[in-house]
């Protein structure tokens, strides 16, 4: 188990010559839900799961299953590598060293640790996956060419955030971070996003040399930009949302059952995971998506 204390995963970073080897899937996290491992176990033969987690799990009883693990750091440790200020969260608070999230030690371990991977899916507790084969299908539609894959990609010339309908307090302390990238900037939602070898490593150019990273949500889109590199705004991305308002009942942070009519998509938020449990189940009875 990868897991707590650093010195462990510092002692697996030895460089060596590996061929790309398949993608891998990140699942950012608090702590690993039963309903995820239990989930994207069923996409282990294709892809490594990786649960990156922003809370200690050196106590908890994980299972052990192949092509499965599970990542933590400390914040301080990540955030001295430059890693930091990935993402401003609310209610957590910034420290001496800044804002360290799941973000953040996802960005190092794939920048830093593991390199091997020609693409990685970058995704958060709070996406409903309907299917596994949502993902594998995505992959087979979209070749690796693109370096990004992405719900959108909004450009701003001049860093006015207010054109962009986003003046919340998170974009508000993008404006007030020492660091910024060149304009122009772009971004995107990216609870869920597809990343490629070449781009994590221009991520791994601003930690080295900043000493910090910048919100993600123009982090990756900007930098894809800034480098030519080929971004792809997809259709199966287009159920990211910042909030839904439930169609049943005035919920917030998750979707109805019968609004997820299309399982070729990813949906957020889905913050319940007894819901995404039921959903999931609900969804193994039926044959809504071309799985060939």
């Amino acid at each position: 188990m990868d897991k707590f204390p650093n010195k462990y995963l510092e002692g697996s970073s030895r460089k060596k010559t590996v061929k790309l080897q398949k993608k891998a899937i990140a699942l950012l996290c608090k702590t690993p839900h039963e309903e995820h491992i239990n989930f994207l176990k069923q996409l282990r033969n294709t892809y490594d799961i990786y649960f990156i987690c922003d809370q200690n799990i050196s106590n908890l009883n994980l299972p052990k299953i192949n092509n499965i693990h599970y990542i933590y750091y400390e914040d301080e440790f990540v955030a001295k590598k430059g890693y930091r200020n990935s993402l401003f969260p609310m209610g957590k608070k910034k420290t001496d060293y800044g804002l360290v999230t799941s973000w953040d030690k996802a960005f190092y371990y794939f920048c830093e640790i593991n390199t091997k991977y020609s693409h990685i899916w970058f995704i958060e507790d709070d996406i409903f996956i309907p299917l596994p084969q949502t993902i594998t299908n995505i992959d087979k539609k979209y070749s690796n060419k693109y370096d990004l894959l992405v719900r959108s990609n909004h450009k701003s010339e001049d860093g006015d955030i207010k054109k962009w309908g986003v003046g919340n307090q998170r974009w508000e302390q993008v404006l007030n971070e020492k660091y910024k990238l060149p304009l122009p900037w772009f971004r995107s939602m990216v609870c869920a996003t597809r990343v490629s070898k070449r781009l994590l490593s221009k991520i791994k150019e601003i930690a080295n040399k900043q000493d910090t990273l910048v919100f993600h949500e123009y982090m990756l889109n900007t930098l894809t930009h800034m480098n030519n590199l080929n971004v792809k705004v997809i259709d199966e991305l287009k159920m990211i949302n910042f909030r839904h308002k439930n169609n049943i009942k005035n919920d917030y942070y998750n979707w109805n059952y019968d609004e997820i009519i299309d399982f070729t998509k990813l949906y957020h938020p889905m913050k319940d995971m007894k819901l995404q449990k039921v959903y999931h189940e609900l969804i193994a009875k039926k044959d809504k998506i071309d799985t060939s």
